[in-house]
Parts: C-alpha cells; sequence; structure tokens
C-alpha cells in the first residue's frame, strides 16, 4: 500500500496530542475520516502543500496516520542501534502513509511527517534504505551522497536494513533534486 514512514518517540503520545494531529490536519486537508485500516487513525485528502512546507497545488492527494498496536512497537536491537545515533531510545511510534507513489506523494509525505517529526521531538524511520532516486550507485556513492546532506542519517540493521535520520536531515534530503522517502 504506497508508501509509508514511522515517526519514533521517545515515550507514547497521550490522547491530547494524538487529538492535537488530528486537529492540525483538519487545518489544511481538505477531508479527514477515520482511517480505511485503522480507525484510530485517519485517512485525509490534500490539495494544497502550503502549511507543511511543499509547494503543491492540484488534485487531491490521499494519505494516512495510523496508530495500529504493530505499528507502534520498536525492536530492542533496532532501539539500541538508534540509541547509539542519536544518544536516545525510542519507546513507541506510528506511521505516516501515502497510498500512491508519485512524485508528489513523495513530496507531501515527506513536508507532512518532517511537521510531525519536529512538532513531537521525534526521529523518521523510512521503513527502508534511501538511494537518491532510486539509481543505481555503488553503497559507498549513495552514503557520500546522503552524507552531504545536513542532519543525522543512521543505518539500522535488523532483519533488513533501514535508514532513520533526524528532521534536520529529512528538511535537507527534501531540497535534494532526487528525493523520494524510500
Amino acid at each position: 500500500m504506497g508508501l509509508r514512514a514511522r515517526i519514533l518517540l521517545r515515550k507514547p503520545l497521550t490522547e491530547e496530542e494524538r487529538n492535537a494531529i488530528g486537529f492540525g490536519l483538519r487545518k489544511f486537508c481538505n477531508r479527514v475520516e477515520n482511517g480505511y485500516f485503522d480507525e484510530e487513525g485517519w485517512d485525509f485528502w490534500v490539495s494544497n502543500g502550503q502549511a507543511i512546507r511543499i509547494k503543491y497545488k492540484g488534485p487531491l492527494r490521499r494519505l494516512f496516520i495510523s496508530f495500529y498496536a504493530s505499528d507502534e512497537e520498536i525492536n530492542l536491537r533496532e532501539a539500541r542501534t538508534i540509541y547509539s545515533c542519536f544518544g536516545w531510545r525510542p519507546t513507541s511510534a506510528f506511521t505516516v502513509g501515502a497510498y500512491e507513489e508519485t512524485r508528489v506523494d513523495h513530496l507531501l509525505l515527506g513536508g507532512l511527517v518532517l511537521n510531525i517529526a519536529e512538532q513531537f521531538n521525534g526521529l523518521i524511520d523510512y521503513q527502508g534504505y534511501l538511494t537518491p532516486g532510486r539509481i543505481t550507485h555503488s553503497p559507498q556513492v549513495t552514503k557520500r551522497k546522503l552524507r552531504s546532506l545536513k542532519g543525522k542519517l543512521c543505518t539500522v540493521t535488523s532483519h533488513h536494513q533501514f535508514h532513520v535520520s533526524d528532521p534536520i536531515f529529512l528538511e535537507s534530503w527534501l531540497q535534494h533534486p532526487r528525493f523520494m522517502m524510500i
């Protein structure tokens, strides 16, 4: 189902914080409703990205936020690696996604994740391994390109490799001409 990323948090969101996210969505989305896959989350449609610092005005794009219990779980081994990179261990997470994978969906998802991660001092789990534009480069070339961006990026190896970053990195990555969420 499209694109997804997790926002990693120091502690679980309170009900008040979840409500604040919902209120924020209602301010700039054309429509917000209970999630199709997760009744505690939301599906929402965006036609203007200005509120999340993305230059987009066009047809409605469908995104979602999910608070499924399995999305909130943090693998202990992965948490240790994240701690070694960022100095704190995430204990909770939730998922933000887009139903499609167009360039606009990548940008809107990136902008939304950035804004929420900044709001809650979270980290971004890209749910995959970043490659600038999915170009086939050697791992060394890819690492060099990603290291040139501001912020911190950490490679986590578990049953697969994936990247985790701070919001500063995502903000810099969003400006890259080959930006993609994964």
